[in-house]
């Protein structure tokens, strides 16, 4: 499974300490697997900065992971944690 990370910089690792903590879901590292609306975020949140490019990140994910017991679903909105097995790549938008 291809998920997608919209951002306006180039990063090189997930670090969740910078991720912002009023976020809809809390603090985190958002993704979705629909690609177009990656491009299109990545697009907004460059403008709403003011600074830096579109990057759109791709993560493959080896949905088998799903299966270890340590991916708890999170109780308050029926998600799973991040894995740390995500490789990602970068491509600019």
């Amino acid at each position: 499974m291809i998920l997608y990370h919209s951002t306006n910089q180039e990063i090189d690792r997930i670090d969740l300490s910078v991720c912002k903590p009023n976020k809809d879901f809390g603090q985190g590292f958002y993704l979705t697997d629909i690609e177009q609306q990656a491009q299109l975020m990545a697009k907004r949140r460059t403008r709403i900065m003011g600074q830096g490019s579109p990057t759109v990140l791709a993560f493959e994910f080896d949905e088998r992971l799903l299966d270890d017991p340590s991916l708890l679903p999170c109780p308050h909105i029926g998600r799973f944690r991040a894995h740390p097995a995500i490789i990602g790549e970068t491509t600019n938008v």
